[in-house]
């Protein structure tokens, strides 16, 4: 700190800045604030001087949001994120309870990642961060479980479904997040997704959703029970592979999931109509 010498009453003088922030950060120290003056930021990040409003350490490089505690001149309470969290800063070292620092809101940060698709993370349980197939941090580069990542590099995800192509027709596929509808794109009001044909018999497949993952794809499957001599329709991820219980089925591919998560609509053919082979 600077030396300030005395002023005598009668003597005058004008406010001095120094002096007042001098006095300032004395306060705050005396009651457990430290130095919450901002430090200097990279070009293109944006960061707030914040500090630890919880009453256990927030460690570094971990998801915060703001609390509504009491501010302190222009430093911002803050509390750790709770997992999922959509919109969230990151502490760049380790704050002990009321301690000043600095918060990442926009900018690059390297943090510890789990999952195993999406470009996107969100706040885990701990101070690992998980993947996700949206979010407003991306994964920039990743190795293992590190991960360079942009915060503010996306906006949360639309409420609104994602079509996944221009086709109009039975068993249309839609995307929200990871979940995938199957319906109607001729008539999305529709209950039924479409219909199957099988000799004389035509069946109403009901409108249906079911949750994806990378590298997946999505099918309609035609199963027939031979004791109930009944037949059953659905959506799977996974290709049927126990034949005892199901003796006799059928399946055709609606669409196929990339590595990032996107769904592609591949079957553009109308109402299904079996007429090859049965699968054994």
């Amino acid at each position: 700190m600077s030396f300030y010498p005395d002023v005598a009453p009668g003597d005058p003088f004008k406010p001095n800045a120094k002096l007042s922030n001098d006095i300032r950060h004395m306060v705050n120290a005396a009651h457990g604030f430290q130095d919450c003056r901002q430090k200097s930021v990279p070009f293109g990040a944006v960061r707030v001087s914040v500090y630890n409003a919880s009453t256990t350490t927030i460690p570094a490089n971990t998801a915060v949001v703001f609390t509504t505690d009491v501010l302190h001149g222009e430093v911002l309470p803050v509390k750790r994120a709770p997992a999922g969290t959509e919109e969230f800063g990151i502490v760049q070292k380790a704050l002990a309870p009321n301690e000043c620092g600095s918060c990442l809101l926009i900018g690059t940060a390297v943090v510890m990642i789990s999952g195993e698709s999406g470009n996107y993370v969100k706040p885990g349980e701990a101070r690992t961060f998980v993947r996700a197939s949206s979010g407003t941090a991306k994964i920039l580069h990743s190795t293992g479980t590190t991960a360079v990542i942009l915060l503010g590099g996306s906006q949360p995800q639309a409420e609104t479904p994602q079509v996944v192509s221009g086709y109009a027709g039975a068993f249309k596929v839609r995307q929200r997040g990871t979940t995938v509808t199957v319906y109607n794109g001729a008539d999305s009001s529709d209950s039924n997704a479409g219909s199957v044909t099988i000799g004389s018999k035509i069946f109403y497949v009901p409108v249906g959703s079911i949750e994806v993952a990378a590298n997946k794809k999505v099918y309609l499957e035609v199963s027939y029970d031979i004791e109930t001599e009944e037949y059953n329709m659905g959506f799977i991820t996974d290709l049927p592979r126990n034949a005892d219980r199901r003796p006799q089925y059928w399946y055709k591919e609606l669409a196929s999931v990339n590595a990032n998560g996107f769904v592609q609509q591949t079957y553009f053919c109308g109402n299904v109509e079996i007429t090859g082979r049965w699968c054994t």
